[in-house]
């Protein structure tokens, strides 16, 4: 089976507009990849699950372990992954760790331990710590979910890698900037009046694997604002391109 490529997401091309104006180094990333396509993610347990598979693998290999626990699952739920026992889920494709953590998840959903509700009430810091507080969702799926799940526009995970990465050939850097670099590369980004953050991503794995971008959607696209949204998602599509203009 042939894997399609998502749809553009039109509501970056304001944002990136705006960004190509200000950055040279995404201007021409702009012209030479154009839109980022569309990412979203499904609230609650399914949403959750997802990223966790997704961690520590290639983007094709998630994608593969999502269709398969789908088709036997049918409906994600916590009650339908709990009923497949440990044998089954390895089938699947689970490692040993994966099946722990998503059993852990379920168990804390159906709960009501973790409350995807209440989350989508709480604000960014407090939201990511109320996630982080299960076994097997550390920042990075926390964050992930708040992005793509909840549509929160200020996040930035600077200690990713693949996204260090990015940045590092966007830039023309030496080294791989580390968190603390990230923070002030990416501060010319934040998104304006509100002076927000915004973070899309692949799925994280190294960009060598990174055939498509993944944007998030800002709560108020339409808005005149600057957008790490837009800005990350691009920055991802010029680490699977094979760009001679965007080489060090």
């Amino acid at each position: 089976m042939i894997d399609t490529e998502p749809p553009r997401d039109p509501t970056l091309r304001g944002p990136l507009e705006r960004l190509a104006a200000r950055d040279p180094d995404l201007a021409a990333a702009l012209a030479a990849c154009g839109l980022p396509p569309v990412r979203r993610q499904t609230r609650g347990f399914a949403g959750v699950l997802d990223t966790v598979l997704a961690q520590q693998v290639s983007a094709g290999a998630a994608r593969a372990l999502r269709r398969r626990l789908h088709d036997a699952l049918g409906e994600l739920t916590p009650g339908a992954f709990l009923a497949l026992d440990d044998a089954d889920l390895r089938a699947i494709g689970l490692s040993r760790q994966k099946v722990r953590y998503g059993r852990g998840i379920a168990e804390a959903t159906l709960s009501g331990e973790l409350d995807f509700e209440a989350i989508a009430g709480l604000g960014d810091a407090e939201a990511k710590a109320a996630l982080c507080r299960i076994k097997g969702i550390g920042p990075w799926t926390a964050e992930l979910y708040l992005l793509f799940a909840l549509g929160r526009p200020d996040i930035w995970p600077a200690g990713d890698l693949a996204v260090q990465e990015a940045l590092k050939r966007l830039k023309r850097l030496r080294t791989r900037p580390d968190a603390r670099r990230m923070r002030e590369l990416g501060e010319p980004w934040r998104p304006l009046p509100q002076r927000r953050r915004a973070f899309p991503v692949a799925h994280l794995s190294p960009p060598r694997h990174v055939s498509r971008a993944a944007a998030c959607r800002t709560r108020r696209p339409g808005r005149r604002a600057f957008s790490r949204c837009a800005a990350t998602g691009l920055v991802l599509l010029v680490a699977g391109a094979s760009l001679p203009v965007l080489h060090e």
